[in-house]
């Protein structure tokens, strides 16, 4: 394969141009010049004489070189759907990237040089075998949106809490059994999913998230929730559904932008009874509720 010739009339420096041809030669393949990177669609973007974007969606697509750090004008990568195991430290190198998609691997952790990516707004590790997350990861103060479900975190590092950009965190479908006190940091969060996981208790500090919208609890193990959970105001969607909660806090008569409230599959029976007056008064003010 000769892609050699074949990219440099994109005017891209040699060091770049030798990246492109060792991943097509792991491929086994060309990688197109596209306009866009989509998602399921392999090819790359240039800009300024620069790589500035690479998708790469092969199925058993398994080790990217270490030269991919000299990319440093990459905005986007998309490795999705791939079988990456591993990545290489030099990724810390793509200081530009704003956008990470490793969906889909099978990616038991991540290098500690992920916390120099410090432009990143977007990160999606969903779907891979991730059982922890390097400290390092509190360093992207810059993220906007992070994809977590379907691994197999036992926990996460205090760090998570330096993420003060973070507006979506999804951890559906986890092991996680607790949250770090520091969650609370989290005050530009607008959507925290924790479906599917272990958690017995919540930290007091889930009062802090104050900005919160949708919050999903169900199929954990939680038995009660904590009284500062009535500073929630902004929050529309609460599911608590699949957990063996007894009561709820009296607080959370304050939850008056709530529409969507899910308490199915408790224990609830007797606090339903004897508050029906309060589950009445969210359903007349158009919340639905589902017992």
């Amino acid at each position: 394969m000769n892609s050699m010739a074949r990219i440099p009339g994109e005017g891209l420096p040699d060091a770049e141009v030798a990246v492109l041809a060792a991943i097509e030669e792991l491929l086994g393949t060309t990688i197109p010049k596209v306009k866009t990177i989509e998602h399921a669609t392999t090819g790359f973007t240039t800009g300024d004489g620069h790589v500035t974007g690479l998708g790469i969606h092969h199925g058993t697509f398994s080790t990217l070189p270490a030269s991919i750090g000299t990319l440093t004008s990459l905005t986007e990568l998309d490795l999705s759907d791939n079988t990456f195991s591993s990545l290489p430290g030099t990724i810390g190198q793509l200081v530009n990237l704003k956008t990470l998609n490793l969906y889909k691997n099978h990616l038991s952790s991540l290098p500690e040089t992920i916390g120099t990516l410090g432009k990143l707004t977007s990160l999606s590790i969903t779907s891979n075998h991730l059982e922890c997350l390097p400290e390092t990861i509190g360093n992207l103060k810059t993220l906007t949106k992070l994809g977590l479900g379907f691994n197999r975190l036992s926990s996460l590092p205090e760090t998570m809490g330096n993420l003060v950009s973070v507006t979506e965190l999804l951890l559906v479908h986890n092991q996680l059994r607790s949250l770090p006190e520091t969650i609370g940091n989290l005050q530009a969060l607008q959507t925290l999913w924790l479906h599917g996981n272990k958690l017995e208790s919540l930290p007091d500090t889930m009062g802090n998230l104050v900005n919160l919208i949708e919050l999903g609890l169900g199929a954990n193990q939680l038995s009660s929730l904590p009284d500062t959970m009535g500073r929630l105001e902004s929050l529309k969607m609460l599911r608590l559904g699949e957990n063996k909660l007894t009561s709820l806090p009296e607080t959370m008569r304050n939850l008056k932008s709530l529409t969507s409230l899910d308490l199915r599959s408790n224990q609830l029976s007797s606090f339903i009874e004897t508050n029906k007056p309060w589950i009445t008064d969210l359903e007349s003010r158009g919340c639905t509720v589902v017992l």
